[in-house]
C-alpha cells in the first residue's frame, strides 16, 4: 500500500513549530510548563478545571492529539485537507472555550467534566510534588539511622563484635570472639562472659550503654582468660555492640589461639603488626644463635689461652689468675712446685717425641693424685704447680708429695722402651705470710725445690717462715 505523502505547507511566520504527523505542534521551547498540583488554585464554581496561568482559559484540544493547538494553526490545518478546526477558539490569548472536543465521537464536552491531571513534569518535582516529598522523607530517614548492615557485614567489619539485646542476653558474637572464646556464647549473659574493669561499676546493660565512646577494659572469663579492649555502640532497642580488640596482648593471643589472616579484618593492621614481630622474632633468634657462637668461640679461645696444648693442664697465664683470685678473696692455699728429674736425658737420648709422651704421662698422674677442687698447671718444659685450695697441713701436703713422687719414679713405657724419671718438690703455705703475695710465694716454693734438689732429688721440702712467723704459729715459742 502507498503511502500518501503529506501536503507542503507555506512557511509560518508565527512561532515555531513541530510536525507530528499531520498535526502541526508547537516547539518544547514554546510549550507552556503546566503548574504543579500543588500550585493550583482552587477552581470557582467546582468546575475542577484549573485556569490557564496568566487568566486565559485552556486553548481547545485537538481529537486525539490531546495537545493544545496554537493560534493559526487551525487555518493551516484545514487548507491543507486534515480534520476541521475545533469548535471554540484557537487562539492561547481568546476567550473561554465553553467545551472540549471528544476523542472518540468528536463531540463537545461540557465544560465542568473533571479532566484526568497530566503527569508529573519537571516543574513538579522542583516544585516540591508528593513523589519529590516521598524521595526527601526516604533520604532524610536513610541519613538518620543510616545503612542497614547485615550479619554478615558485621561480622567482615567487626569479628570481635558481640550484639546484645536489651536483656543483655548475646544475640551474636563476631566469628572471632568465638574462636577465642572456646565455644558458642550466643544466649549467655554478656556479664557472666567478659569482666569490664574499666571503668568501673558495668554491671548492667543500662550502665554499659552510657559508656558508650569510652574505651574499655575488659578480661574474657574461662580457662582462656585473656586481657582484651573494647567500645560500646548503643542500639535504638535498648540493646548495644561492644566490639572487642586484642590490644597489646594481640602476640600472646595469636600464639595461643593459633589465629590467622582470616581471623582478622581485611583493614586491620594487626596482621601487618604480627609480620613485624614475626620479623623481628627471626631477626632475634638469628641474634641469639650468633651470640651464642661468638661466646662460645670467647669461652673456647680463652679456654685455649688458659690451657697447655701438650698435657691439657692449665698454663701460667691461667695460674697468674687463680693465685690472684685466692689471695683476694683471702682463701687459705698451699703451693707446690715439682720438677721432673731426669727428664733431660730421656728427651736427649729417646728424642722429643718420647719426651711429650712422658709429660703427658706425668701430668694424668698429677690430676689423679690431686683434688677435683685443685689447680695443676704446667708453667714451663718439666715444671709444674699444684694449687691446693683450703688446705695447709703440713703432713696431709707431704703425704701427696711423696705419693707423687712414688708413682712418678715408676718407669713409663715409650715404643718399648722404659723411660725413667723423678720428681722434687717444693712447698710453700699461704699462712706462712703475713700478706700472701703469689710472686713472693711462688719465688718460695722454687727455693724450697731446690733445695730438695740439693738434697738428694725425689724429695720433698717446706719453705721455712720468718722467725717472727714461726713464733706466733707455735705459740710464742721459737722452732728449733
Amino acid at each position: 500500500m502507498r503511502h500518501m505523502q503529506s501536503p507542503v505547507t507555506e512557511p509560518s511566520t508565527g512561532p515555531a513549530m513541530e510536525s507530528r504527523g499531520n498535526l502541526p505542534v508547537p516547539s518544547l521551547a514554546e510549550r507552556p510548563l503546566v503548574p504543579s498540583l500543588a500550585e493550583r488554585p482552587p477552581i470557582p464554581g467546582g468546575s475542577g478545571r484549573p485556569p490557564v496561568p496568566g487568566g486565559t482559559e485552556r486553548p481547545p484540544v485537538t481529537a486525539g492529539s490531546g495537545r493544545p493547538t496554537p493560534a493559526g494553526s487551525a487555518e493551516k490545518a484545514s487548507s491543507s485537507g486534515e480534520a476541521g478546526p475545533v469548535q471554540g477558539s484557537a487562539s492561547f490569548e481568546g476567550t473561554r472555550a465553553g467545551a472540549v472536543s471528544s476523542p472518540s465521537q468528536g463531540s463537545v464536552a461540557p465544560a465542568d467534566t473533571p479532566c484526568t491531571p497530566a503527569p508529573p513534569t519537571i516543574g513538579d518535582v522542583a516544585a516540591g510534588s508528593p513523589v519529590a516529598a516521598a524521595g526527601h522523607r526516604a533520604a532524610n530517614r536513610t541519613a538518620k539511622e543510616g545503612p542497614a548492615l547485615s550479619d554478615a557485614g558485621l561480622a567482615a567489619l567487626c569479628p570481635m563484635h558481640l550484639v546484645v539485646d536489651a536483656g543483655g542476653r548475646i544475640r551474636r558474637a563476631g566469628p572471632t570472639f568465638t574462636k577465642i572464646a572456646a565455644r558458642d556464647v550466643t544466649g549467655c549473659d554478656l556479664f557472666e562472659v567478659l569482666d569490664f574493669n574499666r571503668p568501673s561499676g558495668l554491671s548492667s546493660i543500662a550502665a554499659l550503654r552510657q559508656a558508650s565512646g569510652i574505651r574499655l577494659r575488659i578480661r574474657l572469663r574461662g580457662a582462656r582468660a585473656l586481657a582484651l579492649s573494647g567500645l560500646v555502640v548503643p542500639l535504638a532497642d535498648g540493646g548495644a555492640i561492644v566490639n572487642c580488640g586484642f590490644g597489646i596482648a594481640i602476640v600472646d593471643a595469636v600464639r595461643d589461639h593459633a589465629l590467622t589472616d582470616d581471623d582478622f579484618a581485611p583493614t586491620d593492621l594487626a596482621v601487618e603488626l604480627l609480620y613485624l614481630v614475626e620479623a623481628k622474632s627471626l631477626a632475634m633468634d638469628i641474634l641469639r644463635q650468633m651470640s651464642l657462637r661468638f661466646q662460645g668461640a670467647r669461652i673456647v679461645a680463652e679456654e685455649q689461652a688458659l690451657t697447655d696444648p701438650l698435657t691439657g693442664l692449665r698454663n701460667r697465664r691461667a695460674l697468674d689468675m687463680i693465685l690472684a683470685r685466692l689471695v683476694e678473696t683471702g682463701q687459705e692455699f698451699a703451693l707446690m712446685h715439682l720438677d721432673l728429674d731426669h727428664f733431660k736425658t730421656v728427651n736427649d737420648t729417646l728424642g722429643h717425641a718420647a719426651g711429650d709422651h712422658v709429660l703427658a704421662a706425668a701430668a694424668r698422674i698429677m690430676i689423679e693424685e690431686t683434688r677435683d677442687e685443685d689447680t695443676v698447671a704446667r708453667i714451663g718444659g718439666d715444671e709444674f704447680v699444684v694449687i691446693f685450695h683450703r688446705l695447709c697441713d703440713r703432713t696431709r701436703l707431704d703425704e701427696i708429695a711423696r705419693r707423687l713422687i712414688a708413682r712418678l719414679e715408676a718407669p713409663i713405657d715409650w715404643a718399648g722402651t722404659a723411660c725413667r724419671i723423678s720428681a722434687s718438690a717444693g712447698t710453700a703455705i699461704s699462712l706462712d705470710y703475713r700478706q700472701p703475695d703469689p710472686t713472693r710465694m711462688l719465688a718460695d716454693a722454687d727455693t724450697a725445690l731446690y733445695a730438695s734438689k740439693h738434697g738428694g732429688r725425689a724429695r720433698h721440702s717446706f719453705h721455712r717462715p720468718s722467725p717472727e712467723i714461726r713464733s706466733r704459729r707455735s705459740g710464742g715459742r721459737p722452732e728449733d
